[in-house]
Parts: structure tokens; C-alpha cells; sequence
């Protein structure tokens, strides 16, 4: 009689963790995403957005910093940049090519987000 319970609770035991294995939505993969995807949206930056640059491989010229009032924030070696009402990608660009006078190909990631809350817009170059 013994054995027949502990089999019984194996099958249980069993059942119930293929069943917690089991799929709980549609997946999208990676692949299926279309080519022209734009992560970044329409979304412009404000006085009062963080922003966070971090040029790759150059720890010393990365920060993160506040818009202020005039629209712009202090980076190393740039000085002031104006950011207001530009898209995370355009103030990538601008930086990106500003610091090819300090460094041979910079890379830049910037991240811009509202008074500490999730990422608003994130831009990755490889």
C-alpha cells in the first residue's frame, strides 16, 4: 500500500511540474521583429530629463546628468550641449561626432529618462 502512495504523489508531483513548463503566451522572437523598427519613438528630451552618455570604451568622458532650465547639460571634454528638444538619436549623432576630435571612433549610448523613472528611450550603436 506503501508504494502505490509514493507512486501515486510522483505522478502528481510529475504532472504538475510539466504543467508549470507549460507555454503562457505568443512569443515573439527577435527575427520576427520587423527591420525598420524604431525603439526610440517620438520621444523628445525636456528640462528636468536625466540623461545618461556613456561612451564606450572611455569611462572618464561617461556621465549622467540633469537637463537644466536652458535646455543643457555639462559633458567632459564637450562642455555644455544642448539637448532640449532633441531625440535621444540625434543627441547620439552629435556627440558621436563632436568627440571624433578626442577619440578616433567614439561610440555613444545615450539613455534619457524622466525624474528617475524607466528609461524613456534607449540607443545602442555597436
Amino acid at each position: 500500500m506503501r508504494i502505490r502512495e509514493v507512486s501515486l504523489a510522483l505522478v502528481v508531483v510529475g504532472a504538475l511540474g510539466l504543467a508549470a513548463c507549460a507555454p503562457s503566451g505568443k512569443w515573439t522572437w527577435v527575427r520576427d521583429l520587423p527591420a525598420s523598427a524604431d525603439f526610440s519613438g517620438d520621444y523628445l528630451i525636456s528640462a528636468g530629463d536625466v540623461i545618461s552618455v556613456r561612451v564606450v570604451n572611455q569611462d572618464s568622458m561617461s556621465t549622467k546628468a540633469k537637463v537644466r532650465n536652458d535646455g543643457r547639460v555639462a559633458l567632459p571634454l564637450l562642455g555644455d550641449v544642448e539637448v532640449r528638444g532633441k531625440k535621444p538619436a540625434s543627441v547620439r549623432a552629435e556627440l558621436e561626432a563632436r568627440l571624433k576630435e578626442f577619440i578616433v571612433a567614439p561610440s555613444v549610448t545615450v539613455t534619457a529618462s524622466t525624474d528617475g523613472a524607466k528609461p524613456g528611450t534607449v540607443v545602442v550603436i555597436s
